[in-house]
C-alpha cells in the first residue's frame, strides 16, 4: 500500500509541471498497477509490458552527462532528465515489486 500512496503522491506533485499531463497520467498508472497486484489481480503481462514501458522511458530519457538531479534547471536540462528517468526506474522497481510480492501471498 506504500507504494500506491507514493505514487500517488508523485502523481500529484506533478500537476505543477510543464509537462504535468504526461507525468501525473505516468505516476497515476503505476499506482493502478501496483493496485491491483494488492487485489492480486496484476497478470504477468501487465507486469512485464508495463515495467518494460517504463524502463525503456528512463533509458531514453537519461540524459547524455550526468549533472546530479539537484540544482536548478535554468540552464541544465539534465537534471530534468535525470529526474525524469529515476521517476521511471521508481515505477519499474515498484511494478516489479508488487507483482513479485502479490505471487508470494
Amino acid at each position: 500500500m506504500m507504494m500506491v500512496i507514493l505514487l500517488l503522491a508523485f502523481a500529484l506533485l506533478q500537476l505543477n509541471d510543464p509537462d504535468s499531463i504526461i507525468w501525473t497520467l505516468t505516476y497515476l498508472s503505476a499506482a493502478l498497477i501496483c493496485l491491483l497486484a494488492l487485489r492480486k489481480n496484476l497478470p504477468l503481462w501487465l507486469a512485464v509490458i508495463s515495467s518494460g514501458l517504463f524502463l525503456a522511458g528512463a533509458v531514453y530519457q537519461w540524459p547524455r552527462i550526468f549533472k546530479g538531479v539537484t540544482g536548478t534547471m535554468d540552464n541544465n536540462p539534465e537534471i530534468e532528465l535525470a529526474r525524469e528517468s529515476l521517476g521511471l526506474i521508481i515505477c519499474t522497481v515498484f511494478v516489479l515489486i508488487s507483482f513479485f510480492l502479490q505471487r508470494r501471498k
